[in-house]
């Protein structure tokens, strides 16, 4: 929603990694054995903590970059 409020994309459903690539130029790994495992778990395994940790930091780095361009450009 962030992204598209700033007509940073065209659409809501476009995920993380997607922005990711269009503008971090990084891939952001989604593997879905991680992605669909056990959240809820007590304790969570040292992948799941490192895809969380992944999700944050990238989800960061793209609040920062889309909300520092006043008017961005939708990549193709």
């Amino acid at each position: 929603t962030f992204c598209k409020e700033r007509g940073a994309i065209e659409t809501k459903r476009i995920g993380l990694s997607e922005i990711c690539a269009r503008f971090l130029e990084r891939f952001l790994p989604k593997d879905d054995t991680v992605r669909l495992s056990d959240w809820g778990a007590i304790n969570l395994t040292d992948k799941q903590k490192k895809y969380a940790a992944l999700d944050a930091w990238a989800g960061l780095q793209d609040h920062q970059n889309v909300d520092s361009v006043k008017n961005p450009t939708m990549a193709s």
